[in-house]
Order: C-alpha cells, then structure tokens, then sequence
C-alpha cells in the first residue's frame, strides 16, 4: 500500500471512486477529482458542504450512529443515493472507515457509482422474470384477434339467434364510473345514444340494472321494464321503443367486473331459464376470451421484451465492466468476457482449456459446494459467494461472485452465468482499516479495543472449561522521564523494543496488547499453578531491565516495570473487574518499588473503597477546616541550630481521624482539589512566618511543597500569592517552593515564566527528591535554583561500605560547584548527621532532630534551637 501521506493524495485523486474526507460533523475536508467529476461541483464547492448535502437519504442520527460505531472499530459498507449539483440523484455504494488525521478522528468514505449495475440488475431481472412467465405460458383457444372485434359479433348473435330486439356492451370507465357504449346490434339501436348509464351507487343511474349487475356481478332480469321501479327512470325514453323486458349480464375479466351486455325484448316475461342460460354462456365465453386476448397480448409482449432483453444481455455482456463467464454443469468455460480476461491475465484459448476449479485458490475450491449442490437439486437458483482466484501469473485477486443457473424446460442445470467484481484493492483497504482499528500501529500488538474482546472471549473459554487465566497490567516505570528527555521518537523505539521483549516471555496462546502509553496487558490462559504466572511476570521483569541501546549514539537507557496480577475467577468474574484490580495492583508495586509484581488482596480492595470515601469526604474538608499545618524543622548540620522548616499538610477528620498526605494528595491532584488545597497551604504557611517573626532566627524559611498539577494550572495563584505576602508586609525570600525535577523536564513556556516570577519576587526554589528521577542535569543551568534536597532513600542507608554515601557527597559537591545549598532528608541518626555533616551537607531534616510539629509544639522548638 502506499506508505506516505502525499502518495496516499495521488492515489486517492486517481482513484475511479468517489472520495470524502469529513470529521464527525459531517463537515467535508477533503475530495478527490472523481467526486468533483461524479456530483458536477468544483473541489472548493464540495469543501463548503457537508455530506448531508450529497446524501439524499442520510439523516443526523443514522450518521452519528455510524460515525460513533466507527470510533469502536467498526466499518460499514452501505447503500444510499447521492444528489448531484443540478438536482439529479444516483444510487451509490459508500465503504466507511475511521482515519486519525492530525490527532483528531475523520470518516473516510469512498462512494462509488453503482448507477450501471443497479441497470443491468433491473434489466436482468426482468429478463428473468420474462423468460419465467414464457417458460409457464399455456397456448388457448383464440376466437377473436381482440374485443372490437367480438363485441359487435357477440351484440348481432344476441339479437339474431336470442331472438332479442337490441343488444350492447358497455365498458366501465374507472376514472368516471360512466358505463361507455362500445358496440350495439338490433332495432331501436338510437335508444342507446346519449343514454346515461353508471356503476356509481351514489347516483340514479348508477342504481338501475346495469350499475347493479356490475357492482354485484350477477345477472339482473326484469320482465316487466314499463313497471318495474329499477328501470323508471328510463320509462319514458323506452315508450318509444316498446320495451317489454330485459337483461343485464355482467361480464369479467380477470375475475373483476369489467362491462356488462345488455338485451332488450319487446315481450315481457321473455327471459325464461333457457335464454337466460344461453347469454349466461354467452357472457361467460366472452369473459374467457377476454382472458385469452389479455393472456396472448402479455404473451406476445414477453416474447418481444425477452427478444430485446437477450440482445441488452449479450451486449451487457460483452462490453461490462466487471467479469462475467458462462459455465457448464461440470465447471467447463462456455464464455468469457473481455474483462474477464484482463481481470486474471489468461488468454481466452488458456481459460477454456482449464475449468472453473482450477482457477479458484485452494483453500476456497470447496466452500461453495453446498450452494452449488442446492442448485442442482432445484432448491435455488442463485448464490453470492466471494473466492480468491489465481491470476496466470499466481497471484491472487479477490472477487465477489454472483452465480446464477439457467435451467432447461426440464429443470435441469443449462448453463450458469457468473459475475466477478475484482474487489482486491476494497480487500485491502477492507484490512488495512480493520487493522488499524485493531492493533497498535506502533507495535504492531493488539489495542485495547482487540485486547478486551479476547479477554471476554477467554472468560468465556475459561468459564467453560473450569480453568483459570491470568490478567498481568504492566506499567513502564519512568517512561515518561525517558520520553521528554530523549524525545519521542527515541521513545518510541523503546516501547517497540519492550513490546517485543514482552512478547518473547509468552506462549503463542497467550496474547499481549499496548493498552495504551506505557501500559501493556498480558492474558494468560489455561493457567494450572502460581508458579507459572510468576515465572511470566519475574522473566518480563528481567528482560525489562536490560538495557535499551536507542537512538543515533547508541545511547543506553535503563527502566523497569511494575505488575499487577488477578486471577480469573477468584479476583474478578468480568473483564471490567479484572481490569481494575490489576491496576489496583500494578500501583501497589509500583509504589513499593518498582521493577516487582503484585497479586490483587482483598486489601487492595478494601483500600479501594478507602479511597472512594476519602475522595467523597475531600470535597468538604477545606471548608469544614479540618486541614492544618504541621511544621518539621530544617537544622544547619554546621551549629546545630534550625534554620528552616518545612510546611507539612494534615488532615484531621472528625469521624476517621489523623489522615497521613500519602493517602490523599494523589486523590486531590486527579481531582483538581490540589489548586484550592495548595492555595491553602501558601498561605497558611506565610501566616505563621508572619506570626513567627520576632522569634524566629534571621534568614529563617519556610518551604511549601507544590505539585506539578497546581503548578501547571491555569489559575492566577502567582499574582494572588504576592499580593497576599505584600499585604503581610512579608519579604519573598522568607519562603521556599518546593519541586519535583519531572517538572523541570516540561519544556512548556509557562513553566519557566513562573520559575523567572518565584525568583523576581524573592521566593527561592528547592528540588525535592533529587537524584531519584531520569538524570539530565542541564536544567539545573537552566533555571534559577537555589537547593537540592537528597533523597531519604540514598541517607536511610548511608554507609561507607556502599554507594549511597558516594552518590550523596557527589550530590553535594555538585551543588555547590553550581552555587546551590544541599538538604537532606530522612536524617533519623546521629551517625548519618556525622556521615552528611563529613561530607559539607549543608542542612539536614528527619526524626533525629524532630518530627513534624504542631505550630504550637514547633513554637517552643524555636524557642529551644534558634
């Protein structure tokens, strides 16, 4: 296919279909030449309209469903009817699939012009339909060529051999119920002329005999016209005439009432059981012949209309577009047409030397043979199937076939007429776009639209068969870092790399999935024993930690992985379940760790539900001020006094008491409480600065930890917080913020304005956690930083004997090449305060000198240690 986004445009622009390109508005962004050419628009007209101008049947709501289908992997392949610019409409065939452009989602659609086909369908079916009705025609006796021939006769052998005066035959005109005089024979024919007869109940002379016998389909007598009420409105014009009696005979045609014959006898009484049998009779063989002239007309129409039908068949079949062939029973070519030919390469003289079979591929030479074996049992006559066909040169091309058999007067099999559409390049585009809903184009894996329908699909086999799976949620840890710093497509090279170290440590009935980012999913099925899942996760862990030569300079990177585990069926009976509990546990050894795995505990749930009340219990806690400061000093390692301290949130609940940060913080930063929280914190802090001033040692700061959410946030905190310090009258530099380095890797603008602000105000910034995250110093030059703070994973185990105290003292020795202070954290000790104090750490915190305190507890600590 082709692999460019320009070469994609050429393509499309010589495409023979129709091609859209719209987004979920219906709004068209792109076309190509045929669909200019197809609907009589210029490109910049079609550009200005949207599909529900084009399409004549397509209302909003049948689009937005199609549309969100689309967006969970669906496509469609529908009929509909296009308007072109001058009113005119086709039918068209419109192929529907999802397409990412620029991040965003757009319908691609290609509409092709089925005008032809739709034709040639009619035209056969009609041929069908001819050949059906010729095929079941009975010959009958004709008596005459039409009716204007047998009226007359029938009125004279009426009168001439019935012994009647006059006698006529009126038709029924539909349109005005008028009873029409079209032929007449005897004396007293005038009496006829202008007379007003009707089949209209609703008026007079629609209630005499004629209208009656027409409406009711029976023979109306009356013996005695000069006195009978049903004729009176005729009494006086029939004086003249001498009228005695008369008889009304409906006639049919096709079994519906169609005229009447009318006789008229000087006599009264003159209609005994015998005459009356006779023009009953004679009525009754006009009916027939009636019938005969209907049925020898369609006749003769059929074989004029099957005359010309063939000659539009063999013309259609010779110039179609798509390939049609002729066999025999037995699969033996009997014809094939030019686009036949071109479609798979033979020569006509090499086509029929082979059969049907020997051009179809392999694997499809038997698919068919059910339907073929109900046609030749009589049970159908037509079937579609699609089948790959062998090209002369061995490839193969996909067709959509339609067989349809001609049968004998016998019924037996004649020949059978197919038609072939190359439909190779639909195929394609068919695949391509199933894929791409599919997989990750990245890795080529299962997404996870494909990976939670096997992980239903297993459920199911599992709950089957009795057996358990397993569901491993894998996150890499620091991607994040990896990717901001080295950039995305060297990131992008890592996640292709762990995806297939991923996939190396599975069975080939085991399936994994990017499930998105940095998230991969594993199943594993017809698990028996623990020990095989953790042979899984600790081999993935271990191929994981390898490290990963990306990049131009062969650059080594190094990350791990965290896993969570469930177990089917005891953590979970669905796939949502399982899911969410091996994502509850992926975070468990992501925060016990990393590079481990972890089963789902009941505790993790029982946590679950922990968080769930926390998070509801949060949205009041500001307000109902059960949040407060606590303040944990910060000493100079050189006199031993305090210098510093830090601002330490806390949460006292009425009901669930102390909340310790770790708890809560994550759940305020995915909510968005942060900001209203931070803002808090800020300035509660500068308050007790403020109260503490008088006892407080010069230089004294306190440091606030600020998160990268609220940091990030659109809110204006910046110019509230330094009006609020100006309205203490309380200089900037009696503050500290503190950071994480994951936000100094954010190239936003924004991020280094607000650093440039803190710095212009006063307000100095500290690294917390330093020497924990992806290591990439040159932000360090970059922005204005005043202190490093090491990591209490690097003092808790501060040795000699190891590398902990030789990556602190190199900490520390760079800092203060660059002209930064250096504070330690997690000092819990009096050997690790020698240890850091040895090596010219400037500052030290932990529980050897206190822990957090009240503000009132942290006032008499000043007191003590200033």
């Amino acid at each position: 296919m082709i692999g460019d986004e320009s070469g994609l445009r050429g393509f499309l622009e010589e495409a023979p279909d129709a091609f859209f390109l719209h987004d979920l508005e219906g709004r068209i962004l792109d076309v190509n030449r045929r669909a200019c050419e197809s609907l009589g628009y210029s490109r910049s007209e079609l550009l200005s309209l949207t599909v529900f101008d084009l399409d004549v049947g397509m209302g909003i709501p049948t689009a937005r469903d199609r549309w969100k289908a689309l967006r969970q992997g669906k496509t469609f392949l529908v009929s509909g009817i296009h308007r072109r610019k001058d009113r005119t409409t086709f039918p068209v065939e419109v192929h529907l699939g999802l397409h990412i452009k620029d991040g965003a989602p757009v319908v691609m659609a290609l509409a092709r012009d089925v005008s032809q086909r739709v034709k040639t369908e009619e035209s056969l079916k009609r041929q069908i339909r001819i050949n059906r009705a010729l095929s079941e025609v009975n010959q009958a006796i004709i008596r005459m060529e039409d009716e204007t021939k047998l009226f007359p006769m029938v009125c004279e052998v009426a009168v001439r051999f019935g012994g009647m005066s006059l006698a006529y035959i009126a038709e029924n005109n539909p349109e005005t119920n008028r009873l029409e005089i079209r032929a007449n024979y005897g004396t007293g024919a005038d009496y006829l002329d202008g007379i007003a007869l009707s089949s209209d109940p609703g008026i007079p002379e629609g209630n005499g005999p004629s209208g009656t016998s027409f409406r009711e389909s029976r023979i109306i007598l009356v013996q005695n016209f000069s006195e009978d009420p049903l004729t009176a409105i005729w009494h006086e014009r029939a004086r003249f005439y001498g009228w005695g009696s008369s008889g009304t005979f409906p006639l049919l045609r096709g079994g519906v009432p169609y005229a009447i014959m009318g006789v008229y006898h000087p006599d009264p009484e003159a209609f005994d059981p015998e005459i009356v049998s006779l023009l009953d009779e004679m009525v009754r063989d006009i009916s027939f012949a009636l019938d005969n002239f209907d049925r020898e007309r369609m006749r003769q129409e059929a074989v004029s209309e099957a005359s010309k039908s063939q000659e539009r068949f063999r013309a259609y079949f010779d110039s179609a577009l798509i390939g049609m062939v002729a066999l025999s029973p037995d699969g033996h070519f009997l014809e094939a047409n030019e686009s036949f030919l071109r479609m798979t390469g033979y020569t006509r003289s090499e086509l029929f030397a082979r059969q049907w079979e020997e051009i179809k591929d392999p694997e499809d030479r038997y698919a068919a043979r059910e339907d073929y074996d109900r046609v030749m049992r009589g049970e159908i006559d037509f079937y579609r199937k699609d089948k790959r066909l062998l090209r002369s040169d061995g490839q193969i091309i996909y067709g959509h076939t339609a067989v349809r058999a001609v049968r004998k007067s016998t019924g037996e099999v004649d020949y059978f007429v197919i038609n072939i559409e190359d439909v190779t390049e639909k195929k394609k585009s068919q695949e391509m776009i199933w894929r791409q809903a599919n997989f990750d184009l990245l890795t080529g894996l299962p997404n996870r639209f494909m990976f939670l329908d096997r992980l239903k699909e297993e459920i199911k086999k599992s709950h089957r068969g009795d057996v358990s799976l397993a569901l491993l949620f894998i996150d890499l840890d620091r991607f994040k870092e990896v990717n901001d710093t080295l950039g995305h497509q060297t990131g992008d090279k890592l996640l292709i790399e762990a995806a297939s170290r991923i996939s190396s440590c599975i069975r080939e009935s085991d399936t994994v999935s990017r499930f998105g980012g940095d998230e991969f999913t594993v199943i594993l099925s017809h698990v028996h024993a623990a020990d095989h899942i953790e042979e899984v996760a600790q081999s993935i862990l271990d191929r994981l930690s390898f490290p990963f030569v990306l990049g131009e300079d062969e650059e080594s990177v190094f990350i791990s992985a965290s896993i969570g585990i469930t177990v089917y069926p005891a953590d979970g009976s669905d796939a949502d379940k399982l899911l969410q509990n091996a994502d509850q546990s992926m975070y468990v050894a992501k925060n016990s760790g990393r590079n481990r795995f972890a089963y789902f505990t009941s505790a993790l749930q029982e946590k679950a539900l922990r968080r769930l009340v926390l998070l509801n219990e949060l949205r009041n806690a500001l307000a109902l001020s059960e949040f407060g400061l606590y303040f944990q000093p910060i000493m100079d390692l050189k006199t031993g006094k305090i210098v510093k301290a830090e601002a330490l949130l806390r949460w006292h609940h009425p009901k669930l008491g102390m909340i310790c940060p770790g708890e809560f913080i994550a759940i305020t930063e995915e909510t968005g409480l942060i900001v209203e929280i931070g803002d808090f914190v800020f300035r509660e802090a500068a308050r007790w600065v403020k109260h503490w001033a008088k006892i407080s040692p010069e230089g004294f700061q306190v440091s606030v930890n600020m998160s990268t959410v609220q940091f990030q946030s659109k809110s204006p905190f910046m110019a509230e917080w330094f009006a609020y310090i100006d309205s203490l009258s309380l200089p900037g530099k009696s503050l500290t913020i503190e950071i994480t380095e994951s936000l100094l890797l954010d190239i936003e603008k924004s991020v280094t304005e607000k650093l440039k602000a803190f710095a212009g105000k006063g307000i100095q910034i500290s690294i917390d956690d330093f020497g924990t995250g992806y290591s990439s110093l040159s932000y360090l030059l970059k922005f204005h930083i005043d202190y490093l703070k090491i990591d209490q994973s690097f003092v808790k185990s501060l040795d000699t004997r190891n590398g902990n105290l030789a990556m602190a003292e190199a900490i520390v020795i760079m800092g203060h090449k660059m002209g930064l202070a250096v504070i330690a954290e997690g000092v819990e000790t009096p050997g690790q305060r020698d240890l850091l104090a040895s090596i010219g750490c400037d500052f030290g915190q932990g529980f050897f000198f206190a822990h957090p305190l009240s503000p009132s507890e942290f006032e008499d600590f000043l007191g003590r240690f200033s």
